[in-house]
């Protein structure tokens, strides 16, 4: 009876000393240039789900967890993006860290949207774009934006320091329309026009700002042309619980859509507002799961010049699947493949949506397949490479198609890798 009494004890003291186990915290203080900043959110992300805290009037936050490992603590405030770097911590069991923030003071553009003549215009929406490159193309992130005021006047603060191209855009609207309708032409501006004066990604002026630099005069002009309707049908193939229309400008790719929304499959469809130039138009129908998937896809260009365009009944391309075998160059007989390893495709002119979505796991054998691929031209990306391994090249048929040159169906894939 002893015995068992001292089992039981000794387990229940087992027992608390697990509850009473020390864990860690990190705490701190957010500020800027006026002071404590009250309402930012701070969030630490890793081994464990640790939930986030919001600073106090003195910008105050404390992070309590357990689970010792690597953890990176961010910082962001509503409406000012132009936040502190993130730090990485090692966290363990009883420590107490001090981690001060302080965001900075961030850098302002401004100036006016103006039409040829010189007059203000209101109401339109200005924003800045830092630019990076991602699998080998252009992309534009928004970092913040303002609204003309009756003088054509607007103003970005909070910028990060950094390269940024200005736009005056605008989203027109994709409406319900009505099969061979002949719109008469309206007046109008381009959906984007980037500083100083030009609907061409690649000719806009791209303006380096560091923290704290004020940069007025960055005056946008916009000229007004005849504008025209691109209109469509959805087709029944395209059918699904979710279906999206996007239409973006082809001289301003990677940039904003020119208009986007949920449409139904059999509906007519029609987008008015658009000055001369070259479109395209993306249908995808999501199933959102899990996993989401999408089981329909099209693309269809439009050319619009001084007709209105009709693009006809839309239906889905049709998919495939890409297969292939990643291999090891001077790899030893019975060394196996390096687990987590993964694959995906990115399309040259597809909508790179949902090829950004649901890589490939590679098998301990090398193997992998990517399922429900619609037709197309793609690249092939490797991530997730363990450390001392690198990408050597991809090949199919004995050609390249690391960059483009793939379509589901072609044949398998083979993947080498060095170590």
């Amino acid at each position: 009876m002893k015995r068992a009494f001292a089992v039981a004890f000794g387990a229940i003291l087992s027992f608390g000393l697990a509850q009473d186990q020390p864990g860690w915290e990190v705490s701190g203080t957010v500020t800027s240039d006026e002071g404590p900043v009250k309402g930012a959110y701070v969030n630490i992300r890793g081994a464990s789900g640790v939930p986030g805290a919001q600073t106090d009037g003195q910008g105050r936050y404390s992070l309590k967890g357990v689970a010792p490992g690597q953890y990176s603590v961010s910082v962001e405030k509503k409406d000012n993006t132009s936040a502190p770097r993130s730090r990485s911590l090692t966290l363990a069991a009883g420590m107490r860290l001090r981690v001060d923030f302080r965001i900075p003071k961030g850098a302002v553009i401004s100036g006016r949207v103006l039409d040829r003549d010189r007059q203000p215009v209101q109401g339109v929406i200005v924003r800045a774009f830092s630019q990076a490159i991602v699998d080998g193309r252009l992309r534009l992130t928004e970092q913040g934006g303002d609204r003309t005021n009756d003088l054509g006047e607007y103003r970005i603060p909070h910028l990060p320091e950094g390269a940024y191209v200005v736009a005056a855009t605008s989203l027109l609207q994709i409406r319900k329309g009505t099969p061979g309708s002949n719109r008469a032409p309206r007046q109008g501006y381009s959906p984007n026009t980037f500083y100083p004066s030009t609907r061409a990604l690649d000719s806009a002026a791209v303006l380096e700002v560091r923290s704290g630099d004020e940069r007025p005069g960055v005056d946008i002009v916009l000229q007004k042309q005849a504008t025209r309707c691109v209109s469509f049908a959805v087709g029944i193939a395209l059918a699904g619980p979710h279906i999206f229309a996007r239409l973006e400008d082809r001289l301003a790719a990677n940039a904003p859509s020119v208009a986007e929304g949920a449409v139904t499959a059999n509906g007519s469809y029609e987008i008015c507002g658009l000055v001369p130039g070259e479109y395209r138009l993306h249908l995808s129908s999501i199933s959102p799961g899990p996993p989401m998937q999408w089981v329909g896809y099209q693309m269809a260009v439009a050319a619009v010049d001084k007709e209105n365009v009709d693009l006809g009944s839309l239906e889905s391309l049709a998919s495939g699947y890409v297969r292939g075998t990643v291999i090891v160059k001077d790899a030893s007989t019975g060394d196996s493949m390096p687990a987590g390893i993964r694959v995906r495709i990115v399309a040259r002119e597809l909508q790179a949506l949902y090829t950004d979505t649901g890589p490939g796991l590679v098998q301990p054998d090398g193997t992998f397949v990517l399922h429900q691929v619609f037709m197309g031209d793609y690249g092939i990306r490797v991530d997730a490479l363990p450390p001392g391994y690198y990408l050597i090249g991809v090949s199919l048929q004995g050609r390249s198609v690391r960059d483009s040159g793939l379509s589901p169906g072609d044949g398998d894939v083979r993947i080498t890798m060095g170590k």
